[in-house]
């Protein structure tokens, strides 16, 4: 899907080494949007708080920046976190707040005290200048991040951002859509609870 609309949508040179931004990075390779890019010769900038997946890049992507915390609007500050399940050494389930299910699947779930960063402070003290395409996929969080990042400095050409449902025309019309479309994107595809944006 992403090297659809890379090569007939925005007609990108694909032999180029774009920059992607990886939020909720989760595995270095399985379910990874990214993992192809990065075999491609792409750059980017992964981010997870488990310190397991940051392990796993660390050993498997080497060329990617990680930064391993929690992000949300306000920087540098220690904030609740769940870490849930168990999958390959690393976290199936990272989140700030259980939903109704979660609570019930994971009754004792205790939270522990993460590092957040606010993300456009971290690519700056990165030196990061550009994102081509961002990756999103935080467990809920994803509207809270959008709002704190900066699009007139990253102007990303493609978001690709996790919205959990199963009703499209629900989805479509969720906050994180809504808010997308009011900054300039357009929904142009979608697997499953992936959807897929494009800057006009």
């Amino acid at each position: 899907m992403l090297d659809r609309i890379m090569s007939n949508i925005l007609k990108w040179d694909m032999n180029l080494k774009w920059v992607y931004l990886d939020i909720g990075s989760y595995h270095q390779i399985e379910e990874s949007v990214t993992y192809k890019l990065y075999k491609r010769g792409w750059s980017g900038i992964a981010v997870d708080a488990s310190p397991a997946t940051k392990s796993l890049f660390t050993e498997y992507r080497p060329n990617d920046k990680f930064i391993n915390a929690v992000i949300g609007e306000k920087h540098n500050v220690y904030v609740d976190f769940y870490f849930l399940g168990e999958l390959n050494e690393h976290s199936l389930i990272n989140t700030k707040e259980l939903t109704k299910s979660q609570k019930r699947l994971f009754p004792t779930a205790q939270p522990t005290k993460q590092r957040q960063v606010n993300i456009v402070k971290e690519l700056e003290s990165l030196g990061v200048e550009k994102i081509d395409v961002l990756n999103l996929d935080v467990e809920g969080a994803e509207l809270e991040i959008l709002k704190s990042f900066d699009f007139d400095k990253y102007s990303a050409a493609v978001i690709i951002v996790a919205i959990h449902g199963n009703n499209m025309l629900k989805v479509l019309k969720s906050e994180v859509t809504q808010f997308l479309i009011e900054i300039g994107y357009t929904w142009c595809a979608s697997t499953v609870i992936i959807y897929f944006f494009v800057k006009k």
